[in-house]
């Protein structure tokens, strides 16, 4: 039985991508090990993988530190037990991963829920986030990188160059082809394999009074409020981030108060509270933590997001248009395809007005030619299956890759 590790990093969207693949691999009857912070130690239980937790690592630290430390943490708990596996599979943001497979010997994978990176992408990525905006500057770059690699010795000294210029023979992205910017910078050694949904059988029954209306959807992702709280450049550049965000929940409530629509908003189970509990609400607008989004989606007519790679995905595989609000990290550059592909427009949601933002919402919702863009997306994301494509890659190319070891043994 060949043996395959994968290591992870602590955050929801590549742990998704990363669970639907090992359980196509353990059907497949290949023994995973699988290394990520000590968090998620019973999340791998019911698949039947080993669950390896990163040396030296607390669950207790900041999002900040967290993000400082999990990279050598990651690095070293591989090297120890790396050579009693077969095949690495790594995270995309994990840019130690392809100098680990190199000093362990061993053959790579790296796979990612966000868009592939080239140096177009990097431009975008740096002049558009304020989370990737101070890497512009050489000096804070290379700082960075080095707290990071805590004396790992990078080929690059960048973060983003590493990504861009160590890539193994077998790179899979989460996404379709279709979304992807810059395609034909692109090699054969990039899969675009769809998203790896995991179809929650959950339903969601709101009593709404008037259930003949269009349903909006409004979701800015589950970690706003705790990287909001600890992430040092993202307070640097936007102040008390989470306290604009719940304005801008506030302004939603009252763009869409007691109109024709009926409305669904998550806040994020980060949240201790429901900041919204103990106010009236019309009748029309539902606030909740949590909802499971894919069964939201399947009855809404508009998604309002971050633009977070998964939500775009899920609402492109279920047909919704959307408004994009994103904020940092890839977001703003998956915006900017949404526009591109007339899937959605995008919003200053920091800074929008009830007025506008309801005309917004229902130009999208009243717009055909969107609507249409948006069902042709939703047939070519149907043609993907996420995981099940993954697997067979990687299958096919593990296979090749022993080929070719035991001929280098014969000969």
């Amino acid at each position: 039985m060949k043996k395959i590790l994968f290591i992870d990093i602590p955050y929801s969207a590549h742990i998704n991508c990363s669970l639907g693949l090992i359980k196509k691999l353990i059907n497949r009857k290949y023994e995973v090990g699988y290394i990520n912070a000590p968090k998620y130690k019973n999340l791998l239980k019911p698949i039947g993988a080993n669950f390896i937790p990163y040396n030296n690592f607390s669950d207790n630290m900041s999002q900040h530190d967290e993000n400082v430390n999990l990279y050598y943490a990651a690095y070293t708990t591989a090297l120890g037990i790396g050579a009693e596996y077969d095949l690495i599979i790594y995270d995309m943001n994990f840019f130690l991963g392809e100098i680990l497979a190199e000093k362990l010997k061993k053959p790579s994978v790296r796979q990612s829920p966000m868009i592939a990176i080239d140096k177009a992408v990097k431009k975008d990525l740096i002049k558009k986030s304020p989370f990737w905006f101070p890497t512009k500057y050489e000096f804070i770059n290379r700082m960075s990188t080095k707290r990071k690699a805590k004396g790992i010795k990078t080929k690059t000294g960048h973060y983003l160059d590493e990504i861009i210029e160590c890539v193994p023979q077998v790179n899979i992205f989460y996404t379709a082809k279709e979304f992807q910017p810059n395609i034909e910078n692109f090699d054969d050694r990039f899969y675009f394999v769809g998203p790896s949904i995991h179809h929650q059988n959950e339903d969601i029954d709101l009593p709404f009074k008037q259930k003949e209306y269009p349903i909006i959807y409004i979701s800015l992702g589950t970690l706003l409020d705790k990287i909001f709280k600890d992430e040092p450049i993202i307070k640097f550049f936007s102040g008390n981030l989470s306290l604009k965000v719940l304005n801008f929940f506030r302004t939603c409530i009252e763009a869409f108060r007691d109109k024709k629509v009926n409305v669904v908003i998550t806040l994020g189970d980060k949240l201790c509270t429901n900041p919204f509990e103990q106010e009236q609400l019309p009748d029309n607008i539902f606030v909740f933590k949590y909802v499971p989004q894919l069964a939201i989606l399947k009855k809404s007519s508009l998604f309002i997001t971050h633009c977070g790679m998964n939500s775009v995905n899920e609402a492109m595989t279920c047909g919704v248009p959307m408004l994009g609000a994103p904020f940092f990290w890839d977001q703003m550059v998956n915006c900017d395809q949404i526009e591109k592909l007339n899937l959605g427009r995008r919003i200053k949601c920091l800074k929008i007005l009830p007025e506008k933002l309801y005309e917004s919402a229902m130009s999208i919702i009243d717009d055909r030619v969107t609507s249409n863009d948006v069902l042709k997306m939703k047939e070519i994301m149907s043609k993907y299956n996420g995981s099940s494509m993954a697997a067979d890659i990687i299958e096919n190319y593990i296979g090749e890759t022993y080929y070719y070891w035991d001929k280098e043994q014969v000969l």
